[in-house]
């Protein structure tokens, strides 16, 4: 097995909306709703060393929501991994 198979092995502990388990390096759709939008985002779920916690990665990596977040308020869902979808990772939502 490969780092990079191991590394795309790594459970999160937490699960999608769909009660799949997250793994590091998966690619997440999901949406924040406010009282002035509702908008959908895709990201991809990182370690963060600093922080000692999951992160979701968007908007070409520019931003992040710690995936407790994501889970909590976003409903995320599996759509892909950057190891098999690495495409995703160009792909931006159009209204995020």
């Amino acid at each position: 097995m490969t780092a990079r198979e191991d590394r795309d092995l790594r459970c999160t502990c937490f699960k999608d909306s769909k009660g799949r388990d997250i793994y590091e390096g998966d690619f997440l759709s999901f949406r924040f709703m406010s009282s002035i939008h509702n908008r959908c985002f895709c990201g991809y779920v990182t370690y963060c060393t600093k922080k000692k916690w999951h992160t979701v990665r968007f908007k070409k990596g520019r931003l992040e929501k710690p995936l407790f977040i994501v889970c909590a308020f976003g409903k995320p869902v599996v759509i892909g991994n950057i190891y098999k979808n690495p495409e995703l990772l160009e792909q931006e939502v159009s209204d995020a």
